[in-house]
């Protein structure tokens, strides 16, 4: 039988024993979604292995969790323009690639590539 003080994981809410929950560290995901809120919370041995192995899958549209996200915060509202902006700026060059290379100008799109 364990001893000790149980503790409770700032992720999943659970309690775990000393042995399960050794007062990790990491960002909560959903609290950056809808708080904000950057700082490490201490979390269980079990859910620090889950957040580090979906730390760098883009799980969440924040369009879609929380717009209200981009009014708030300057930094990434600017990203968010940005984004856009090349998506752009992108398919643009694409469709007059495409056009020239049907038009049988090929030799834009090669000097292209190259560079």
């Amino acid at each position: 039988m364990i001893y000790g003080e149980f503790k409770v994981c700032t992720f999943d809410a659970c309690y775990y024993c000393f042995e399960c929950h050794e007062n990790e560290e990491h960002v909560i995901p959903g609290r950056v979604i809808h708080n904000w809120d950057l700082r490490k919370h201490q979390v269980s041995k079990q859910c620090k292995l889950f957040l580090l192995h979906i730390e760098e899958e883009p799980l969440f549209n924040i369009d879609e969790t929380n717009p209200t996200l981009y009014n708030v915060i300057k930094e990434l509202h600017e990203v968010k323009v940005s984004g856009e902006f090349l998506l752009t700026v992108t398919r643009i060059l694409f469709l007059k690639l495409f056009r020239e290379d049907k038009l049988g100008y090929s030799s834009s799109v090669m000097l292209l590539i190259d560079h």
